[in-house]
Parts: C-alpha cells; sequence; structure tokens
C-alpha cells in the first residue's frame, strides 16, 4: 500500500515559491517561463514513468532514475507531493520484488497521476497570480 503521508505532503513550498520569484524579482514573465519548464519537463516524465509503471517487466531501473530525476526537480521548483511520490516510486523499483509488487506499482501509477495533476493546478493557480 502507498505511504499515506505522501498525501499529507503539502502540494507546494509555498516558501521555495517565494524564493524563486525573489531570485527572479518578481518578473512575471520569467517566473512563468521558468515553471512551464519545469511543467513541460516534467509531464514528460511523468508520461514515460506512467506507462512504465503500467508495463513494468525489466524497467526497474529506468523507473528509478526517471523518478530520481523527477525529484530533484520538484524539490527544486517546490513540487513536494511530487517529489514525495517521487521518493517512493524509486524507492519502490530500487527494492527487491515482493509478492505484491505489481499491486505497489499499480497503486503508484494511480497516486502519481493524482499527484500530477494536484501539481498542475497548484502551479496554474500561482502563475495566474
Amino acid at each position: 500500500m502507498i505511504d499515506s503521508n505522501i498525501f499529507n505532503t503539502p502540494v507546494v513550498d509555498a516558501e521555495r515559491i517565494h524564493r524563486i520569484k525573489q531570485m527572479l524579482n518578481d518578473e512575471k514573465v520569467e517566473i512563468a517561463e521558468l515553471f512551464l519548464i519545469f511543467l513541460t519537463q516534467s509531464s514528460e516524465q511523468i508520461r514515460a514513468l506512467s506507462s512504465m509503471l503500467l508495463t513494468p517487466e525489466d524497467q526497474e531501473s529506468n523507473m528509478a532514475g526517471i523518478a530520481h530525476q523527477l525529484k530533484g526537480a520538484s524539490l527544486n521548483f517546490g513540487a513536494l507531493r511530487l517529489a514525495a511520490c517521487s521518493a517512493y516510486i524509486e524507492q519502490l523499483c530500487s527494492a527487491l520484488p515482493s509478492p505484491d509488487h505489481a499491486l505497489h506499482l499499480s497503486e503508484a501509477h494511480n497516486a502519481l497521476m493524482h499527484i500530477w495533476a494536484d501539481t498542475e493546478r497548484s502551479y496554474e493557480t500561482i502563475l495566474n497570480k
């Protein structure tokens, strides 16, 4: 079963977002461009992970690598819940398969899709402020 603490993690770190905005002197165009790059690249990684989670045969090392990259980018951009989910997927893919491994991967896929939707909505709200 997926760790319920993932869903207790804030979707975004408001303080991290604030610091990024300060670093860019609150230039809305630059902020929007930076976050759009993050969202676009993350979306590509999530599509790849989603596909692999649904058909995981011999892809655990690839999934772990993508999850690791996504975790790092998410932490840099304050997407805390996405980072937590990515860390879970990375750990799951690095562990030895258990009898429930396929079930855990399926649950991770569902959680990832839900969390990604929350993340996109949160950043749309941030960018429209």
